[in-house]
């Protein structure tokens, strides 16, 4: 049984605010079966002669956590005048600040914060062998624009101040000291350029041995050149480009007893930039499609809207588009999609099967006589509609088939909105709304494939009016691209989704 006791309808509220901060970096770090991110995988680049082995280790941070010393070393650098080779990070906000002792590896649509911890090993193969040691903190940055084509990288290297015992410091001078070539790198032939020296030059990237702990921060800039993957395409895979941005640098040392320097070439994980054509009424521009921004339902003016897409993502064994770690998956329309999946309430005039909207609302619906309708700011007739989730323009559609790419299929995709869990939204005490299994069908059975609602048609439209026209425009949403809807779930803190009766009040 389902009967959440709504709200009155407060159809003048402002629509609230999308999630669009900080989330953890998920292309560059370990995802946990607990949606809970780790360390990513260390890249490990050795070479060896007959008198030496250097094995370097680049691992991309979950967090960065520096040292006390560290934080002196910072909090000096900061008392003094800043010089020219030492540029502002290009993210001001206080998430990335590279004065912090803790900085976790997170990005927005459009920028990233990404630590990493570089250990460089060298071993003189002598009897008995000499293994000198030193580790770098290594902070980068990407920011690009969402309406134009500027990428933009940073980075800041710090010394980690440790204790090396039983291993050796690099003891610096003409037979120890640590070099650096690093390069920052574009490689798409969407960019002007596939290289770009940081402009830290000049000698700022040799340290002499362990005991010169100075830091070295420095930018270099690319842009979209405009390249696409099919400029005559119509898809949204045909009008964007993707342009993998990375890091690269050859290290070179001298120690005793080795005659000539050891060079080792690494490169660091790479995080993905996307510029595009596609999005209608906006410049071309570029995001990082990695990160899932969140849509925020208007609970305070649509509550049965809200309760429908509550109800639904807590009793799906997958809980579909609850949060970033289980999101929807973005279908636009058959013109941009790469399966060309039908998405209206429509039947495709080639093959003649339903599209998402016509199998699950377009079939076998009964309008429930008793769903609540709500007088209209512009005064027109409400009437009665079916509210789906997870969405028609979702991979998760359960209209979508597995074969075309469908991720939450019905069993009977001609008729996919029978397998649903039926509900609607009325008046049941007369005066506050409910929403209510609806009795005309088979009882709910959990877990839920998806849900379809008997409820008003301005309800069901203008909760996720904001959607189509700024929010998947303001995040530059393409075919796949990933999000998550947030229902405003505060408001059923009294409401147990672990239950298979859900009676309860929403706040």
């Amino acid at each position: 049984m389902v009967d959440i006791d709504l709200p009155t309808p407060n159809l003048a509220a402002n629509s609230p605010a999308y999630h669009d901060g900080p989330q953890p970096a998920w292309e560059w770090l370990t995802t946990r079966a607990d949606g809970t991110v780790a360390n990513g995988k260390p890249k490990v680049y050795s070479s060896e002669n007959a008198t030496s082995r250097t094995t370097v280790t680049v691992t991309p941070l979950a967090k960065l956590e520096r040292t006390p010393e560290q934080m002196e070393q910072l909090a000096r650098g900061m008392r003094q005048p800043r010089l020219p080779e030492y540029p502002d990070p290009i993210i001001t906000g206080s998430w990335c600040d590279p004065t912090l002792a803790n900085i976790p590896a997170q990005m927005t649509r459009t920028e990233a914060c990404l630590p990493q911890l570089v250990s460089y090993k060298h071993t003189d193969l002598s009897t008995p062998p000499k293994v000198y040691e030193q580790y770098f903190d290594v902070l980068y940055m990407v920011k690009v624009d969402p309406v134009g084509n500027k990428i933009k990288t940073w980075m800041e290297i710090l010394p980690k101040p440790l204790g090396f015992a039983p291993n050796l410091p690099f003891p610096g001078g003409a037979n120890g000291e640590i070099k650096l070539d690093v390069q920052s790198w574009c490689q798409s032939d969407g960019c002007d350029k596939q290289e770009q020296d940081w402009d830290f030059y000049g000698g700022k990237s040799t340290w002499n041995g362990n005991q010169d702990q100075h830091m070295i921060t420095g930018v270099a800039d690319f842009e979209w050149n405009g390249n696409v993957n099919n400029a005559t395409g119509t898809k949204d895979k045909d009008l964007s480009k993707e342009i993998p941005l990375r890091w690269w640098m050859d290290w070179g040392t001298t120690v005793p007893g080795v005659p000539l320097p050891t060079e080792s070439e690494i490169t660091s994980s790479p995080v993905t930039a996307r510029c595009d054509k596609v999005i209608s009424g906006k410049a071309a521009g570029c995001v990082l499609p990695a990160y899932k921004p969140g849509y925020t339902i208007n609970s305070e003016a649509f509550p049965g809207a809200a309760a429908h897409i509550w109800l639904i993502q807590n009793k799906h064994a997958k809980k579909l588009g609850q949060s970033p770690q289980t999101p929807l998956h973005y279908l636009p329309s058959k013109a941009r999609n790469a399966p060309s999946q039908e998405t209206a309430n429509s039947l495709d005039p080639v093959n003649g099967t339903p599209g998402n909207r016509k199998a699950v609302c377009g079939r076998a619906f009964r309008k429930h006589p008793d769903t609540a309708k709500v007088a209209t700011p512009s005064g027109n007739a409400d009437k009665i509609s079916c509210d789906e989730f997870p969405f028609a323009a979702t991979y998760e559609s359960s209209g979508f088939p597995a074969a075309n790419g469908g991720l939450n299929p019905a069993q009977n995709i001609d008729y996919a909105g029978l397998e649903c869990v039926q509900t609607v939204v009325a008046k049941g005490d007369g005066t506050r709304e409910h929403l209510y299994n609806d009795t005309t069908y088979d009882d709910p059975k959990w877990p839920a494939l998806c849900g379809r609602s008997s409820m008003s048609n301005y309800v069901n439209t203008q909760a996720m009016q904001p959607f189509g026209v700024k929010f998947a425009k303001e995040f530059r949403l393409l075919d796949r691209d990933e999000y998550w809807v947030d229902p405003n779930n505060a408001r059923f803190s009294g409401c147990d989704p672990s239950q298979a009766v859900i009676k309860c009040k929403m706040n």
